[in-house]
This record gives C-alpha cells, structure tokens and sequence, in this order.
C-alpha cells in the first residue's frame, strides 16, 4: 500500500467544487485532495461507495445517525451511498446530502486526472448540531486523509469496480 501517497487539506475550498455544492451558505467546509496519477480511472461515484460502502457501517451509523442525528437510507440502493441520497451526479464528481434535526451535510467527491476530492460541508440547523460537530470535526480532519488513501488503493488493487 503506498502511505506516503500526498495527501493535503485545502483551506481554500476551490471554486470547481464550491460549485458543486448546492448551499450558497453554510457553517462549515473542508477539503482534502489527494494527489495520484490516473485518479479519473474510476467515476466520483465509484470513489464515494468504494470510501462508504452501499450502506453505512456499524461505525458510520453510529457516527452519522446517533451523534449527528442524520437520517440515512438503511439498505443497498443505486439512489444512496453509504446511506446518504445522491443529490446529483456526473463522472467527474457526485454529491451526497443527509440532514436530520441538529444539521445537515453534503459530502462531495470530485476526481481529475491527477487528484481526487473529498469536501464536507455542514449546515448548523441548532446550537447542538454546532457543538456536536465542532466536538467531532477535529476526528474528521485526522481521518480524511487516510480515507482517500486507502480508497485509492482499493480501486486500484481492483477490490472494488472500474469505470
């Protein structure tokens, strides 16, 4: 597995994945890129179930549904990823939305030629959805990077299907 693929968090969220983003407003937003030749390989699609998975882990629902409260989409479905609704769609990127009562989110993956992305943005819609994901943000940022990574070698050991 190659570690020591780069790996680096955007403090300036571009504006190519700005305008995926359905919100023209929202509370919260990063981005983590990672940088690797032949990315575009695979559709933003296939990089989002190869990251999530069809349906949300134990851990995923633990994290999306009990602490952050989202509402997902319990069972395999080409309309859902990892529980959360496909808003919209093209090869090149796709963003996923799920909202409950303290907040709602989108998760956008946008992959070229040599990097692919991985943005959340979160919308605040009460003070504990605020407080919850500030509590929680920092394991986000520590984990996104790692994520990328070993998405990146999944689809490309061909543990998971090419476009």
């Amino acid at each position: 597995m190659e570690t020591d693929l780069p790996v680096r968090q955007r403090h300036e969220i571009p504006n190519e994945i700005l305008s995926i983003s359905s919100w023209d407003e929202f509370d919260y937003a990063d981005a983590f890129t990672l940088t690797a030749d032949g990315t575009s390989r695979w559709t933003a699609e296939q990089w989002a179930r190869a990251a999530f998975g069809d349906r949300p882990s134990w851990q995923a629902a633990f994290i999306f549904r009990v602490q952050l409260k989202l509402r997902l989409h319990w069972r395999a479905s080409p309309d859902h990823v990892s529980g959360a609704r496909i808003a919209e769609k093209t090869d090149e990127w796709i963003r996923l939305e799920a909202s409950g009562p303290i907040l709602e989110d989108q998760m956008i993956f946008h992959v070229n030629d040599q990097e692919a992305s991985l943005a959340v943005f979160m919308r605040y819609l009460t003070p504990k959805g605020e407080r919850t994901w500030t509590r929680l943000s920092p394991v986000h940022r520590s984990l996104a990077p790692g994520l990328l990574r070993d998405t990146y070698e999944k689809l490309r050991s061909g543990k998971a299907a090419r476009r």
